[in-house]
């Protein structure tokens, strides 16, 4: 009875955590933090893509390895599988796993370390209980929760990510110009305007092709294509059926197929984007 209480009690420390404007993230003196990152190839159907995820090097809790983590472009849910810290993580005395019995989830609290020279400390992770697909060396996902409140360019030609504290301190900051994006079930969605039309298109960390879906007013044109007012390379357009449409809360999917070429900058403290071509 006392274990469930104590249980119990560290699980609502946690779940204040997460709404929690801190957050327990680190504060890093530096101006700047860099991020390598790496590509994992995978099959989109019949089509194998050499670079479909997006991977990051994490290491955590002073363990003598570096772990692998799939980067997603969302606000999902960051987790690890439990797997992985029954085997590395769990005999490390920092780190406490708590069970939430009401909703059948287990929570990884004490998770300190670095990726790139980004620094966190004392952070929460939820746990996943089965792990059966075939990335067996990534050991989880990072959303971006992880940078609550930070600035990153995500240099997907240069394969790295930089993170700003202050948009003030990015290169050429006064030439970039930033929109809003908004937030939909966990995912982000940005505005592209194709021939003085707005689209609403859901932004992924993968190599998702371009896909817009509502097209009637575009077929057989030439395209102009606007992102934040400023002319852009035109993505590639393809019908769907009507049905589909319906269904759907946006008008087309954006990936790194898209973006391979170019630089994204979110600003997570205000929930604003741009898209730079990398010249």
């Amino acid at each position: 009875m006392k274990k469930q209480i104590i249980i119990s009690i560290c699980a609502l420390v946690f779940m204040a955590s997460i709404f929690s404007s801190c957050d327990h993230f680190c504060d890093s003196s530096q101006e700047v933090e860099e991020i390598s990152l790496s590509w994992r190839g995978d099959s989109l159907g019949s089509l194998f893509l050499e670079k479909y995820h997006l991977i990051m090097p994490f290491t955590i809790n002073e363990v003598n390895d570096t772990f692998k983590l799939k980067l997603n472009l969302d606000f999902e849910g960051s987790f690890l599988y439990e797997e992985t810290v029954m085997e590395k993580l769990n005999v490390n005395p920092d780190v406490c796993i708590i069970t939430d019995t009401i909703a059948n989830v287990l929570f990884l609290t004490g998770l300190s370390g670095k990726t790139g020279n980004y620094s966190f400390d004392d952070r929460s992770i939820i746990l996943k209980r089965y792990f059966s697909n075939d990335f067996s060396e990534i050991i989880g996902n990072i959303d971006l929760e992880f940078f609550r409140d930070k600035i990153l360019c995500i240099n997907f030609p240069e394969e790295s990510i930089l993170v700003y504290k202050k948009r003030d301190k990015i290169d050429k900051i006064d030439k970039i110009v930033f929109k809003p994006f908004a937030i939909q079930s966990g995912k982000i969605h940005i505005t592209i305007n194709i021939n003085n039309k707005d689209y609403n298109f859901r932004l992924t960390g993968e190599s998702i092709v371009y896909a817009l879906f509502n097209t009637e007013a575009i077929e057989g044109k030439e395209l102009i294509t606007k992102i934040n007012g400023q002319t852009t390379d035109n993505p590639a357009l393809f019908p769907t059926p009507q049905d589909i449409i319906n269904e759907e809360i946006f008008d087309g999917i954006i990936g790194t197929s898209y973006l391979g070429n170019k630089i994204l900058i979110l600003d997570l403290s205000c929930n604003e984007f741009a898209i730079l071509t990398n010249k």
